[in-house]
């Protein structure tokens, strides 16, 4: 049974009916919980670094001598007690990365698609239009996006001209279809598609 989604154009007029048909994807809250911290892990960067003892670089004489001065016994100013000597314990570069099987990725993406589309939370947009500026853009969302909530933008391609009306609005973060993920897909959020966007990434959902 196929949903009718609306197409406006960017001055918020409804010029149209997209016809999608669900996928009806079936998934347990084991496996979106297992694709969700698959995507989530794998945006670890890894780049904080902290010096151990043995990495900071002092001058390897002894502070003062071990007896007759009255202070603390110390050996090297490279030992974490001292200001500017190594860190115990502190963060290291690593690399954290899980495997999504894509075959899992596919149906996640089917059943989060599905889920936002049947909540209302999928608009399609015509790319059709004479708008040129970005205060323009950023009035269309506005009128699309009554409850206020983030926004996506998806495009088909790589478009220089409609990430340039989109990507200096608040609240607004650009994807484009073959990237979108089902992380994104999984947020609080209205989606607005480029008519061609859905289209493809469609496509690409359905390849097995």
């Amino acid at each position: 049974m196929s949903v009718t989604i609306p197409v406006y154009n960017l001055e918020a007029k409804k010029i149209s009916d997209y016809s999608y048909t669900p996928f009806a994807e079936k998934l347990s809250e084991a496996m979106v919980a297992q694709v969700l911290r698959g995507y989530v892990t794998n945006q670890h960067q890894g780049t904080s670094q902290a010096k151990t003892r043995g990495e900071v670089v002092h001058p390897d004489k002894k502070p003062w001598k071990q007896k007759g001065t009255g202070r603390a016994r110390h050996g090297s100013r490279n030992s974490p007690i001292w200001v500017g000597g190594g860190v115990t314990f502190g963060p290291r570069n690593y690399l954290k990365r899980l495997t999504i099987p894509t075959g899992l990725r596919q149906k996640a993406m089917r059943y989060f698609l599905d889920k936002e589309i049947e909540q209302g939370s999928v608009v399609l947009f015509s790319e059709n239009n004479d708008v040129v500026k970005t205060k323009d853009a950023a009035a269309f969302i506005s009128k699309m996006n009554a409850f206020k909530t983030k926004v996506f933008i998806v495009l088909q391609a790589k478009d220089e001209k409609s990430a340039t009306l989109f990507r200096n609005v608040q609240g607004v973060t650009l994807r484009r279809a073959s990237l979108i993920s089902p992380l994104d897909m999984n947020k609080k959020a209205l989606y607005l598609f480029a008519e061609g966007a859905l289209n493809a990434l469609v496509e690409r959902i359905t390849k097995s």
